[in-house]
């Protein structure tokens, strides 16, 4: 008995060094990663924004269950709902900030002309700046909603695990598309800036993004329902709204889960709200799919991305 509980010591003993020795390894692999990461990590702003999506979902989480007039009974699933409303609507901010002056901010200090001295190439330099800042948004915004989920069983019982898991999983994706935006153009331009006007109007374009294609639409004489509908999910808010949805088995629509949840029957079976796509158009084309919205996702975190590396790589900085 002594000598195998020595044995498993030992083991034990041998795993965590060899935790160690892989950490090391991923540092060393990824230095300008790891400081990243682990500098944002102890910026307070970063634990500050958590905090608010912590807040956000909860209080929009507790709001029904403290309000019975409203007479809808989320339950836990709803809780899941919240918190991916809360990083439509904060996380875009949060990964926007974060983003802006990863390139822009060490142009401007001169860092970078020292960092690239170092054996570093323009897209390992690029890539590890993303990789840490992406890191750190993905870490604090996971521990926010993964208190929030777990503070929801208290109150509406556990949350279906796979839904949890998917949303989870898609939020974080969702909040790497803007922080990739904002990367974007902080290599595009020369200034911080010029670097957060961008994703922040597009940000704020999402609210007149339905009237500015109304207009394209009617400009070119295309009045067909279902391809105006097209036009609306290509914004990325509204993408991903239909992600979610998709990942609740809820009705193809751009609405909000929350939302789209209140006016759906328990049962699945009664629709009482409006931007249900089956009620607007009839048969759905395969451009209305719930997984044309989520590639439209991988397109805005890939393609503004390489388009801006491309003339990243190119320019000259003094």
């Amino acid at each position: 008995m002594m000598i195998f509980t020595l044995y498993m010591l030992e083991g034990m003993y041998l795993n965590r060094e060899n935790s160690k020795y892989r950490f090391r390894g991923i540092a060393k692999r990824f230095p300008l990663a790891t400081r990243h990461f682990k500098t944002k990590l102890k910026n307070r702003y970063y634990w500050l924004y958590g905090f608010i999506i912590f807040v956000a979902g909860m209080g929009a989480a507790t709001d029904l269950l403290f309000n019975p007039a409203s007479g809808y009974q989320g339950g836990s699933a709803y809780v899941i709902a919240t918190f991916a409303w809360a990083i439509r609507l904060f996380g875009i901010l949060g990964a926007s900030v974060a983003g802006y002056s990863l390139v822009t901010g060490d142009q401007a200090s001169g860092r970078i002309r020292l960092i690239l001295k170092l054996p570093h190439t323009r897209w390992k330099y690029v890539f590890e700046k993303f990789l840490g800042e992406g890191l750190a948004l993905i870490t604090v915004t996971s521990l926010a909603t993964i208190t929030g989920f777990a503070i929801s069983t208290i109150l509406y019982g556990p949350p279906p695990v796979l839904p949890a898991v998917e949303v989870l999983i898609v939020q974080e994706g969702f909040l790497l598309v803007w922080l990739s935006i904002a990367t974007a153009t902080s290599m595009a331009v020369k200034t911080s800036r010029r670097a957060i006007a961008v994703p922040v109007a597009l940000y704020l374009s999402a609210w007149a993004w339905k009237r500015v294609m109304n207009s394209i639409l009617r400009g070119i004489g295309e009045q067909s329902i279902a391809v105006r509908l097209f036009a609306y999910r290509l914004e990325p808010s509204r993408a991903y709204n239909v992600t979610v949805n998709w990942i609740f088995n809820l009705p193809n629509s751009d609405l909000m889960a929350p939302l789209l949840m209140e006016h759906v029957d328990p049962n699945g079976s009664t629709i009482i709200g409006p931007r249900i796509v089956s009620e607007l158009v009839g048969d759905v084309p395969w451009f209305l799919s719930e997984w044309v919205s989520a590639l439209v996702l991988v397109l805005w975190g890939t393609v503004p991305m390489l388009l801006a590396y491309r003339r990243f790589a190119t320019t000259d900085i003094a």
